[in-house]
């Protein structure tokens, strides 16, 4: 029977000579970059954010503490300063179909300025239109239109009155209307007697012209309606006409700055034709400081539905998006309509559309944590939607779920392009490959981050400059040759493996954290390998009570 060699506690550990490292301080040691050891992902990520075409989002793969987000931020930091700038996006009103809110895209930029604008010109509306309709020019036109037609009907009258009176028929004006009644002479009537007392042909000559007058009052009176009609339509033009010229020219004071822009020049025409068809009941409606409250998308009349909701603005230099959702719940993503209690009813416009993480990515890019992601509800359904379909629809939750208690807003959906980059572990990637069958159609490209490397010379060489980097950006004191070398004895520990070293930097810049806190305690100008082990010590005795256990019931049998 052969009997194995016990052994030796040495081989277990492979120690970190400091003097081979080649340095005496980290001082000394240039700063490197995590994305420098997980090369092959870094990679695929900048792979994936170049290339083009439907479903080249990214997953990528990490542990927890393994610089993952950094890297994804470091890179596209370089990446947004290159490709088309994104658009500015504003949804306003649609005049057509109020409960549709419509949809202008812009240049990068040129969003907040049509905002300012069209609030300024909201303020400046009330004014000029009430200049207009309270000017003495318009008000004596109306007079002379209401005089006119007033004319009208006196003369209608009157000459329907010589008439009957040339018949020897008096026409009368009473509580009750007008009335025909036999003339006796030039200031009276014939009383019921006095008619009876005429001789029957005569009676009969009067009864006729009578009955012949009144259809002829009937018809007048049928007109009458008519031509009161025609005087508010021709008041109305009035109206029209004097609110035009001083409305026309305020737009197209806007038109000039926004001429290369022909959808919001044709917006800027829907509002002027608006405000000329509805100026005078816009003169009539009562003013009040709260008009956005009482606006909702069934048609008020109020000067607030010429606002601008600028949705996403971004800046001038053309510079791409990148949005990190910490929160992403559907309403986060999507986007939302607020609404408002107004006379003890749910209330909503267009003003209260509200861009959600993919509306702000829109252009650029969105990151994402899958596991937050998949844990709200609707959420990664809404996602994939958005990203088959390429564009962007304002989702409510309660309709989506059938309870929605009110009529629902349903805006111009957005037009999306955009990245979306998920970080996640490799269990969450393999099983959405596994059992969402459009998840590899969405994601085309997975960057794999290292666990570990090889404990070769080069490696160990670049992992001093990274723990040295790790220092240095935290604000810590310099670490001797020692120290580093201890914590790279660490790594290979969390490794599990003498001959690998761990890439997860979050266990060691918690120790290196640790360290300059006993070593600022000492006094000590720089982190020494005794910091190091401390640090260690503390770690391990904090989670010990498990092991200790264990030990213990091991030896008691």
């Amino acid at each position: 029977m052969t009997v194995a060699d016990p052994l030796p506690p040495e081989r277990l550990h492979t120690p970190c000579d400091p003097a081979a490292l080649g340095f005496q301080s980290s001082d000394a040691l240039p700063d490197l970059d995590a994305a420098d050891i997980h090369a092959r992902a870094v990679d695929a990520i900048r792979l994936g954010l170049d290339i083009g075409g439907e479903g080249y989002n990214l997953f990528v793969l990490g542990d927890a503490g393994s610089g993952r987000h950094e890297i994804v931020t470091r890179l596209l930091e370089d990446e947004r300063h290159e490709g088309p700038p994104p658009a500015d996006w504003c949804y306003v009103w649609n005049f057509d179909t109020p409960s549709h809110p419509r949809l202008l895209t812009l240049p990068c930029g040129r969003g907040p300025g049509l905002r300012d604008d069209m609030q300024r010109f909201v303020e400046e509306l009330m004014p000029a239109i009430a200049a207009v309709f309270e000017s003495d020019e318009y008000r004596n036109r109306i007079e002379a239109l209401q005089d006119e037609a007033k004319q009208r009907e006196e003369t209608a009258l009157r000459q329907l009155g010589d008439e009957a009176q040339t018949l020897g028929i008096a026409l009368l004006r009473t509580p009750h209307g007008f009335a025909f009644l036999p003339m006796k002479d030039a200031d009276s009537t014939l009383s019921q007697e006095e008619f009876e007392k005429l001789p029957e042909e005569r009676q009969h000559a009067l009864s006729e012209h009578i009955k012949t007058l009144h259809e002829r009052m009937h018809r007048l009176m049928n007109e009458f309606p008519r031509w009161r009609r025609e005087l508010q339509n021709r008041i109305r033009d009035a109206g029209r006409d004097a609110l035009g010229a001083t409305v026309t020219h305020m737009i197209e004071e806007l038109k000039l700055r926004y001429a290369d822009l022909p959808e919001v020049c044709a917006h800027l025409d829907d509002v002027l034709r608006d405000i000329i068809a509805s100026g005078e009941s816009l003169h009539a409606s009562p003013r009040n400081e709260d008009d956005g409250d009482t606006l909702t998308y069934s048609g008020s009349i109020s000067v607030q539905r010429y606002l601008v909701n600028l949705l996403v603005a971004n800046p001038a230099d053309g510079t791409r998006p990148v949005v990190y959702e910490d929160h992403p719940t559907l309403q986060n993503l999507v986007g939302r309509v607020d609404h408002l209690v107004h006379m003890g009813t749910l209330v909503s416009n267009f003003t209260l559309i509200r861009a959600g993480a993919l509306h702000r990515a829109n252009g650029g890019f969105l990151v994402l944590d899958a596991i937050k992601l998949l844990a709200q509800p609707f959420a990664w359904e809404g996602v994939k939607r958005a990203l088959k379909s390429g564009r962007l629809r304002i989702e409510s939750l309660s309709e989506l779920i059938g309870v929605a208690g009110s009529v629902q807003l349903e805006p111009e959906p957005m037009p999306l392009t955009l990245k979306l980059i998920l970080i996640g572990q490799r269990l969450v990637y393999y099983l959405l490959g596994q059992y969402d069958p459009e998840f590899a159609a969405l994601f085309r490209i997975n960057a794999d981050m290292e666990r570990e490397i090889a404990r070769t010379p080069d490696n160990t060489a670049a992992y001093a400059r990274l723990i040295a980097t790790l220092a240095r950006r935290g604000g810590l004191p310099p670490l001797s040759a020692a120290a580093i070398a201890r914590l790279i004895e660490h790594a290979a520990r969390l490794a599990g493996d003498a001959e690998r070293l761990s890439t997860q930097t979050q266990p060691i810049d918690d120790r290196l954290r640790e360290a300059a806190h006993f070593a600022g305690a000492a006094g000590a100008p720089c982190i020494e390998r005794v910091h190091i082990d401390a640090a260690l010590d503390a770690h391990r005795r904090r989670h010990e009570r498990i092991r200790l256990h264990y030990q213990q019931e091991i030896l008691r049998g």
